[in-house]
C-alpha cells in the first residue's frame, strides 16, 4: 500500500471515529431513522436516489410523524446519513425549524 493510500484510509478513519463519537444515543437508533428513511424513500420516490435528501422529500416525509421531537431525531439521524457517504447537508435549518413546528 502506498503512503498516499495509507494517509487516505487514516482520515476516513478518524472521520468516522469522530462522527461516531458524535452519535447522541446509540447505533441502532440511527440505523433504525435510516431504515425508515429508505423506506419511505422507497415507497414515495422509488425511482430517486434516497441521498442526497432534497427539500421538497423531506416535507413529504415530516407528514409521517406526528411529535416534533421525533422528526428532529430522525432528521438528525438523515443529516448523519449524509455525513457518512460524503453528502452536504442541504435543507434550509429556517426550512427544518418551520417542518418541527408544524408537527404537533
Amino acid at each position: 500500500m502506498k503512503i498516499g493510500e495509507i494517509a487516505r484510509l487514516q482520515y476516513w478513519k478518524n472521520m468516522l471515529r469522530s462522527l461516531v463519537a458524535s452519535v447522541k444515543g446509540s447505533w441502532a437508533s440511527v440505523r433504525s431513522g435510516l431504515n425508515c428513511w429508505a423506506a419511505f424513500m422507497s415507497e414515495q420516490y422509488p425511482d430517486k436516489p434516497h441521498f442526497p435528501a432534497s427539500s421538497d422529500q423531506l416535507c413529504a416525509y415530516s407528514s409521517c410523524f406526528a411529535n416534533g421531537g421525533t422528526l428532529a431525531n430522525y432528521i438528525g439521524h438523515l443529516r448523519l446519513g449524509h455525513q457518512l457517504q460524503g453528502y452536504q447537508w442541504s435543507p434550509d435549518d429556517r426550512l427544518i425549524a418551520r417542518l418541527l413546528r408544524g408537527v404537533k
